[in-house]
C-alpha cells in the first residue's frame, strides 16, 4: 500500500497541533506499521 501528503492535526480549544504534515509512506505487504511519538 502507498500513501501520499497525509495529514493530521488535533484541535484542544482554541489550539491546533499538526502532528503528521505531508508524510509519504510504502507499506510492504504482510508488514505492521506504526507511528509514534510524544502525547
Amino acid at each position: 500500500m502507498e500513501a501520499k501528503g497525509l495529514v493530521k492535526s488535533f484541535v484542544n480549544g482554541n489550539n491546533k497541533l499538526k502532528v503528521l504534515d505531508g508524510i509519504d509512506i510504502n507499506l510492504e505487504e504482510g508488514k505492521i506499521v506504526t507511528i509514534m511519538g510524544k502525547s
